[in-house]
């Protein structure tokens, strides 16, 4: 199970194909779209367990469930969603 803050993981293409560096860009921002969201959601969420549907994500991101569904697969996620665990703040000593 993934941990807040979530990382998802980025495709580091350097070669020259015109065509894989566009397709690459796209993922990209679309992995940092993911990435900020849920991590924003989670953080706004006091609940150490969370669930987030691919189809919830996509549809406040205006992406398809499919675009979202590949990149947070990377991430350890399941097959509908994603379930995170948000470890509870530490304690000032």
């Amino acid at each position: 199970m993934p941990v807040y803050p979530i990382s998802v993981p980025r495709d580091y293409y350097r070669g020259s194909n015109p065509r894989r560096c566009r397709k690459r860009q796209r993922c990209n921002e679309i992995d940092e779209l993911c990435e900020d969201y849920l991590n924003r959601k989670i953080s706004e969420n006091p609940n150490e367990i969370q669930m987030y549907t691919y189809a919830l994500i996509a549809h406040e991101l205006s992406l398809t469930t499919k675009e979202v569904s590949e990149v947070l697969f990377g991430v350890d996620a399941g097959h509908n969603g994603i379930t995170v665990r948000k470890p509870p703040p530490r304690k000032k000593e």
